[in-house]
């Protein structure tokens, strides 16, 4: 028996890069609902803001938050996939976290800052009107996107070199700097591909003997430790220009970014899937 499993990026992979909306893709979104196939957000975003996608989405399986500072999934989650069972919809969520909290995070980056004049600025240093202008979102979900539990995106506002220096002062502190499709994120030693991997033992723990088909799509280097821990990366065009190349892995590439072609990507797994199924039968 084989069991699929999806794995996503949410901003400028199932969400519009500009306005968030995830409209294109409800036709492959509906099909992966009708065969209960769990699919997995994988973001930058906070537990805050995954908690309000997943009730949009009726999403009932884990997500990554944070870009893998954490995963969140329904308390009886796990129970419920080894007896085969479905979550309620409205089931209390639980956290597993990698790092430190957000407070500690937010105490050693200032200090690094004031110590030595780097130029940068993070949601620590935003209103939420701030935050709401840098990203695009209402007012309400800037909130969210503020609420933190593990790591802190920031505009970077010095130079090259400085960003180097800075890079290379957070790593005795355990952090670390990543790019993603609008800021810089400061988090733990951690990844969403460490995350990936982690949910992955859980389900085959929770289901010996299932074989269990990989897939994660992507359009950020942020991506990139996740897009390689599966059997299927698929590849969408970035919005910020990144230079997306999974090594290891069988590599699907879309022309169209966005939910249209995370829309087109799904279609396209899925018809290869049945083909295969159809001619080991």
């Amino acid at each position: 028996m084989q069991q699929i499993l999806i794995f996503t990026d949410l901003d400028g992979t199932l969400l519009d890069h500009h306005d968030y909306s995830f409209t294109a893709a409800q036709p492959s979104l509906e099909q992966i609902r009708r065969q209960d196939i769990p699919l997995i957000l994988s973001s930058s975003k906070t537990a805050a803001e995954l908690r309000v996608l997943r009730r949009r989405l009726e999403s009932r399986h884990p997500c990554i938050v944070e870009n893998g500072a954490a995963i969140l999934f329904p308390e009886n989650y796990f129970k419920r996939v080894s007896s085969g069972s479905s979550s309620p919809p409205d089931e209390k969520l639980s956290a597993y976290f990698f790092g430190s909290g957000y407070a500690d995070l937010i105490d050693i980056v200032h200090q690094l800052r004031a110590k030595h004049r780097y130029r940068f600025t993070g949601f620590a240093d935003f209103s939420v009107a701030e935050v709401a202008e840098a990203t695009g979102l209402d007012q309400d979900s800037a909130l969210l996107a503020k609420t933190r539990d593990g790591s802190e995106p920031i505009r970077w506002e010095d130079n090259l070199e400085a960003l180097d220096r800075f890079r290379r002062d957070l790593a005795p502190h355990q952090l670390q700097l990543i790019k993603g499709g609008r800021f810089y994120h400061i988090l733990p030693m951690v990844d969403k591909g460490e995350a990936v991997s982690w949910l992955i033992r859980r389900y085959r723990q929770c289901s010996p003997g299932t074989d269990f088909f990989t897939i994660a799509l992507g359009d950020g280097l942020n991506d990139l430790p996740m897009l390689e821990k599966v059997d299927l990366a698929v590849v969408l065009p970035s919005a910020c220009g990144d230079l997306v190349e999974p090594t290891g892995v069988r590599t699907m590439r879309m022309n169209e970014p966005g939910p249209i072609g995370w829309n087109r990507a799904i279609n396209e797994v899925f018809n290869e899937l049945q083909t295969e199924g159809e001619e080991n039968e």
